[in-house]
């Protein structure tokens, strides 16, 4: 439509990211458009392509688990990078060592109805949810005493006035968004270092994922290096590349 074709420039269109949000985490919308939340079925990724035509691909790193493994690494709780949370709470949920991908995949949705609407009892035995709960109640007590708390990298205070009808589990979320960006913001400075002064450059970030437009003239090397930052030996990418952002393979690097 004409509202966001307008804002096409040379080919290229923009976004625009805003950090000045209560939780930190980035609104992303530009022309009518949010970026962040692009249809995955309806055609509006196909258009977006490398702006080096044949001598470019689009290369996105997705974070497997990457809210599960945040959390660990907030509340510090030790999980190894190669085992995946998912599994490890369904052992829990199911109460089996041998899983199906059905387990699994439950136990995903599981974990996400305990992290974002606040634990049940009954799954406190988990060390890892015991470990988040002790973390919860700890920053609870601070902020109900002090009227404030801190997000966990930068020192940004979190209010009162900034939480409508705080509770503990809105706490825990307002700091893990805030933790989410800050971590992603650590990270896009250390791409961009990698980066300067070659052609590929990240175009797309949507909390867990960062989209890359590569030139072929950096070479694998570089796509290699840049999974690496992203990982920092604590939380595992997976590689897609396409020549286009609706049709994308994971490749094995």
């Amino acid at each position: 439509g004409e509202e966001q074709t307008k804002h096409i420039k040379k080919n290229l269109v923009f976004s625009q990211y805003n950090l000045l949000t209560s939780t930190g985490r980035p609104s992303n919308r530009f022309g009518g458009v949010n970026y962040a939340a692009l249809n995955k079925n309806d055609g509006s990724r196909n258009c977006f392509v490398s702006r080096y035509g044949k001598d470019g691909m689009l290369v996105m790193m997705d974070y497997n688990a990457f809210h599960p493994r945040l959390i660990a690494h907030l509340v510090n709780f030790n999980m190894e990078a190669g085992e995946n949370p998912y599994s490890y709470l369904a052992k829990y949920y199911f109460n089996k060592q041998k899983l199906e991908e059905e387990d699994i995949a439950a136990a995903k949705q599981y974990t996400f109805t305990q992290i974002y609407g606040g634990f049940e009892k009954k799954w406190l035995h988990i060390p890892y949810f015991a470990k988040i709960q002790e973390y919860i109640d700890h920053r609870w007590k601070f902020f109900t005493e002090n009227g404030y708390i801190e997000t966990p990298k930068y020192k940004r205070k979190i209010r009162e006035c900034h939480i409508p009808d705080a509770n503990p589990s809105k706490l825990f979320n307002y700091i893990l968004q805030a933790f989410e960006t800050e971590m992603a913001v650590d990270v896009l400075g250390d791409l961009l270092g990698d980066l300067n002064g070659k052609k590929t450059v990240p175009i797309l970030y949507t909390y867990d994922s960062i989209l890359f437009d590569a030139h072929k003239q950096d070479k694998l090397d570089t796509i290699k290096r840049l999974k690496n930052i992203m990982e920092r030996s604590k939380f595992p990418v997976k590689v897609y590349a396409g020549k286009d952002y609706k049709n994308m393979k994971q490749i094995a690097l």
